[in-house]
């Protein structure tokens, strides 16, 4: 293997995880109203933007052959910021709930750790499982983006936020992505693109409405 293609397979998924924990950086920072946009949309924007780089990095680790325990425990810690602490913090400021914020955001956030010490310890354990025990934090967070972005308030949106959490502690199964084929994951993803372009806020609240739905659809037991 020549140096090039070694420094390839070495940097370009440390890359693009960087580029996961960047996005959740600035998601955190317009999270708690340290910049010049919309606090609540552009924390939703760097969170998606976040979710789009966590799927990159998994693709090129796999394709080029450089899944490591480096690079799982890097991700982790990225989707940590980006798909743990950015989502509590909406959950925090958010969804004007008297006396839920902060508990919620401190359950989501506990729940979101939890999850990915699971993912981490546990994605060396099976050979690259078709399903996911458990909500994976990047839908978990879609989930959070969605309300915000429908401007739910009040006590419902926190029900959904503690559905959500008890979905990512559960060994529920979720198809993979990867699973669905490149052929209908193409269509789903056109299909989000082109509601985007008349309502951003229904876009997202529809593809994970339609991730949620995917458990009905697996017959196999999580590895």
């Amino acid at each position: 293997m020549d140096n090039t293609r070694l420094g390839l397979e070495l940097t370009l998924p440390t890359a693009l995880t960087l580029g996961n924990l960047l996005c959740g950086f600035f998601a955190v920072l317009y999270a708690v109203g340290h910049g010049p946009l919309d606090r609540s949309s552009a924390t939703c924007c760097w969170m998606l933007a976040a979710i789009g780089f966590d799927a990159l990095d998994g693709v090129a680790a796999r394709r080029l052959g450089s899944e490591s325990k480096f690079g799982t425990h890097l991700d982790a810690l990225a989707d940590m910021v980006s798909f743990g602490v950015a989502p509590s913090l909406l959950c925090l400021f958010e969804f004007q709930a008297p006396y839920l914020g902060m508990p919620a955001a401190l359950v989501y956030l506990s729940s979101a750790a939890l999850r990915l010490a699971r993912f981490s310890t546990e994605s060396f354990s099976a050979a690259k499982p078709r399903v996911f025990s458990g909500l994976p934090s990047p839908a978990a967070a879609a989930c959070v983006a969605a309300l915000v972005l429908v401007e739910a308030k009040g006590v419902w949106p926190m029900m959904i936020v503690a559905l959500v959490c008890g979905l990512m502690l559960s060994r529920r199964p979720f198809l993979h992505p990867a699973s669905l084929g490149a052929s209908r994951l193409g269509v789903a993803i056109g299909a989000a693109l082109v509601i985007s372009f008349f309502s951003p806020a229904l876009a997202v609240g529809s593809t994970v409405a339609g991730y949620l739905l995917l458990p009905l659809l697996v017959g196999s037991k999580p590895r």
